[in-house]
Formats: C-alpha cells, sequence, structure tokens
C-alpha cells in the first residue's frame, strides 16, 4: 500500500513539476523575454530588440506585440523589407484583420508606402478607416496614393471632406475642381513616387494604373496595353476600366469596345465616366433616347460633368428646348469657372480672378469651395471688399449636412430623365446593326500623319502646382501651312 501512494506522489509531483515547466516557458518566460524586448527598445539597442521580438513572434499571446516591435526595431534599422517580413508573419494570418491591433493596420500600410508597395498599402489603410474611418493620417495617406495612382473621382469625397473640415490647401481646392490640366499637372508633382512605386513592383496593377494614365497622351498605345493588363489582374480597379474604354471609343475600336464593356465590374455603374463613354456610343449609333439617359446618369453621379452636361444640352435641344437651356447653363458656367481656374494658375495666383472662380462656385452650388475661395482670397493685404461680403454671405448657407453641390441647383436632382430607355445589352448587337445608319454622311476622314511622315503630339507643360508658367502653356498648340521650300508642296509646322 505504502508502494502505491509512493508511486501516486511520485506521479503527482511529475505532472506538477512538467505543469510548472510548460507554464513557465509557455507564459512566463515569453513575458519576460517580451518585456526585455520593450526595455531594448527604449534604450535604442534595436538590434537585440528585434532579435528577442522576433523569436516571440510564434506565440499566441505575444504574436501582435511581437511583430510590431520586431518590425519598429528593423525599421530603426534601415531594414524596411525585414521590418515588413516581421508583420507579414501576422498579416497573413487567416482573420487576422479583424482580430490584429488598429495601430498594427497602420504601421503595415506606412511600411508598404515606405516600400513602394502601392496595392498592399491601400489594403491596410481601408481595413484601418473602416475601423477608425475619420483618422487623419489615415485618409490622408490613402488620398495621395489615390491622386498617384490617378483614380481622381475616387478621391473627390476625401478631398471634399477635408475641404469640410478646414483643411483643404490650395492644391485640394484647384483638384477638387476637376479639370483635368489641373490634375495633370498635379499627376507631374507626383511622378517621382509613381517611379519609386514602379521600380519598387513592376507587376502591380495600381502603379500600373498610374503609369499608364501619365502616358496616354504621349503614348497612347503603351498606356492600352498597360490599362489592358490592368484589368487582366484586378478587374475591379474601374479607372483602369474608365481609361481604357475612353481610347477604344476615341481611336474607333468599335468590336473591343463592346468586349470591354460585357466584363465590367458591378462596381463599374457608380462612376460617371462609364456613362459618358456608354452615351458617345450611342450618339454614334445615332440613338438619341438610350444617350440621353447615360448622360443623365453621368449627372446624376457628377453634377458637375461639363461634357455630359454639354452633351445633354445637344441631345435634348430638338425634343425638350426647355430642360436643353438649364445644361446649357450649367455647362456655360462650369466653362466660366475652368477658365477662371486656369487663367489664375498660368497667370501665378494673380488675384484678379478669385473673384470669377468665387462668383462661378456659388452659382454652381457649390457653397463649400466658395467660401474657403473666399478665405484664401481674405489672406491677401489689403482684404478685397467682395470677399469679405461674399463670405458673410457663403458661411450663412453651410449647415453640417450641406452636400458638396446645394440640392436645389443639383440638375442630377431636380430634373428626371429616368424615363429615357437604359442601355441594353450586350453591346455587340447594337454595334453590328448600325455600321450602315441611314443618313450617315459619306464623308470620312482616315489618320495618315504617319504615313506622310508627321509624328507629333501637343504636350501641354504647365504645371499647376508650381509657380512657373509660360505664354504657351495656356495658350495651347497651333499649326502653320506654307510651301516653305518653294517645292509646290505645302509644308506643316507643329507646335
Amino acid at each position: 500500500m505504502k508502494r502505491k501512494y509512493k508511486i501516486s506522489f511520485v506521479m503527482l509531483f511529475g505532472i506538477l513539476a512538467a505543469g510548472s515547466i510548460y507554464y513557465f516557458y509557455r507564459y512566463h518566460l515569453p513575458s519576460s523575454l517580451m518585456a526585455e524586448a520593450h526595455e531594448a527598445f527604449r534604450q535604442q539597442d534595436y538590434a537585440r530588440a528585434e532579435q528577442l521580438s522576433s523569436g516571440l513572434i510564434q506565440y499566441a499571446n505575444h504574436r501582435f506585440d511581437a511583430a510590431k516591435l520586431a518590425s519598429n526595431s528593423a525599421r530603426r534599422r534601415g531594414r524596411l523589407d525585414v521590418a515588413l517580413r516581421h508583420l507579414e508573419q501576422v498579416l497573413n494570418e487567416r482573420d487576422a484583420a479583424s482580430q490584429m491591433p488598429m495601430e498594427l493596420l497602420l504601421v503595415a500600410s506606412r511600411l508598404y508606402l515606405q516600400t513602394g508597395r502601392a496595392g498592399s498599402a491601400e489594403r491596410y489603410l481601408r481595413q484601418f478607416l473602416k475601423r477608425q474611418p475619420q483618422h487623419v493620417e489615415a485618409r490622408d495617406s490613402l488620398l495621395d496614393l489615390l491622386g498617384i495612382e490617378g483614380r481622381r473621382w475616387e478621391a473627390n469625397d476625401l478631398r471634399f471632406a477635408k475641404l469640410r473640415q478646414g483643411r483643404a490647401t490650395l492644391p485640394v481646392l484647384l483638384l477638387l475642381s476637376g479639370d483635368e490640366r489641373v490634375h495633370a499637372g498635379a499627376r507631374r508633382a507626383w511622378s517621382e513616387d509613381l517611379h519609386r512605386f514602379r521600380d519598387a513592383q513592376p507587376d502591380d496593377p495600381y502603379s500600373m494604373l498610374g503609369e499608364a494614365i501619365t502616358t496616354q497622351e504621349d503614348d497612347p498605345q503603351r498606356a492600352e496595353q498597360l490599362l489592358r493588363t490592368v484589368v487582366g489582374m484586378e478587374n475591379d480597379l474601374v479607372e483602369a476600366h474608365v481609361r481604357l474604354g475612353k481610347i477604344l471609343l476615341n481611336s474607333g475600336q468599335f468590336d473591343d469596345l463592346a468586349e470591354w464593356h460585357d466584363i465590367l465590374p458591378e462596381s463599374a455603374t457608380q462612376h460617371p465616366e462609364i456613362w459618358v463613354i456608354r452615351g458617345h456610343w450611342y450618339r454614334r449609333q445615332g440613338s438619341n433616347d438610350p444617350a440621353v439617359r447615360c448622360f443623365w446618369e453621368a449627372i446624376r453621379r457628377d453634377p458637375m460633368h461639363q461634357a455630359a452636361s454639354n452633351q445633354l444640352a445637344t441631345v435634348l435641344a430638338s425634343v425638350s428646348p426647355d430642360l436643353a437651356v438649364k445644361f446649357q447653363e450649367q455647362a456655360r458656367h462650369l466653362e466660366s469657372l475652368t477658365s477662371a481656374l486656369n487663367l489664375y494658375v498660368a497667370e501665378r495666383g494673380e488675384p484678379v480672378h478669385l473673384e470669377q472662380i468665387v462668383a462661378s462656385l456659388e452659382h454652381l452650388g457649390r457653397y463649400w469651395e466658395a467660401a474657403a475661395w473666399c478665405r484664401l482670397t481674405l489672406g491677401l493685404t489689403p482684404k478685397p471688399d467682395w470677399a469679405v461680403e461674399a463670405e458673410q454671405r457663403l458661411v450663412a448657407k453651410l449647415t453640417p449636412d450641406l452636400p458638396q453641390i446645394a440640392p436645389q441647383v443639383n440638375l442630377g436632382r431636380t430634373i428626371d430623365l429616368s424615363g429615357y430607355p437604359l442601355p441594353l445589352v450586350p453591346w455587340q448587337a447594337i454595334e453590328s446593326s448600325n455600321h450602315d445608319l441611314v443618313g450617315t454622311p459619306n464623308i470620312r476622314f482616315d489618320d495618315r500623319a504617319a504615313e506622310a511622315g508627321i509624328h507629333f503630339t501637343y504636350y501641354n507643360a504647365a504645371d499647376p502646382l508650381t509657380e512657373v508658367h509660360y505664354f504657351f502653356d495656356f495658350t495651347g498648340g497651333g499649326v502653320a501651312v506654307l510651301d516653305y521650300d518653294g517645292d509646290s508642296w505645302p509644308d506643316l509646322y507643329l507646335t
């Protein structure tokens, strides 16, 4: 009996000892090492801190803290790729994003930005913003990223929110204007970041989109090739579909355009430019009713879309002149705004154009922007009287729930054109049945410039975000036709 008791006691002692050893190595030792790693970091011994913490990422109770500390230590040592590898040990775990501390998502996005991984940076910024949507740094980082990639429609809400918070700078106000020339200038300012992204990850579809948009004027074939690649890799990148669709439409690749339309993601219907492309397509086919619906859908999504306003005014002129006049008037005010903005930029911030900018914005119901331009004007010495009066008038109109465009002047809301037919799907049937439309003019133009030895692309080099501008930056290109060498054939001089 005594022998039995002895064996039981030994077994119990062995179990307790094993449990103590397990507890020590599983909980006490890792906690002790984690504390030592934090102390090493505080003492700026980053090599020791990284060594200790990286070995603790495998422990469930410490994995997030250890990954963050190992990553920060490696980053302090200038080892950015290693810092990312430490983080990715937990980032790649299933359901890690829902359990991960928010700060770790932000740390990951910063590292991906620093190392030029645009797609991964955006993914973690968006995950972070889902949990903390008003975080200023994350919103600004995402805004910059979208700007670098040329995704201006997606960036608009973030820019407008920045304006409402009173943080709008002159570049933000200019970019909110929506003018393509302003955005082209901004892309040149971001070119260094874009090159860094492309060099770091050449096959990343997000930075590839940015390159395509940057090169589309000078090398449309290269842009088309890049955009086809992007769409194949990341079909949900709507801006890539938009840019590709424009190239196909403008170059007359109608069979490809029909295929392009068939693979559009569902989210593409929210982008106004998709509807503008559809509208132009139907106009080219002589189908004005669906064209009206398409341009109106574009206006619903972007009430300040100048091209859609112009097209609606033209198409409605014969069937509803009263409505056509409203869209024509809006297009005229948009043109006035664009002209004033371009002159303001071209003349290096000449104050004489500010009154026209504010007046156009106010007429268009863009009271938030008009008030911000007033505040910019009131920084001048002396303060113009009109700006003082305009700011008082505009501030009285600003309410917490006021959108970017006042509802009462938003033609997408006040005019209902939903009675016009929606586009038919698929497009191929429409395209093939309308090649020989009755009444189509017999005159046609073929692009034979390359055949004739003419290789010229006009490029406006004005940068709206810098102070250096030249006269030819805002007058546009030109052509002279003369028999320069006296051989009885006209010669061309393009500028």
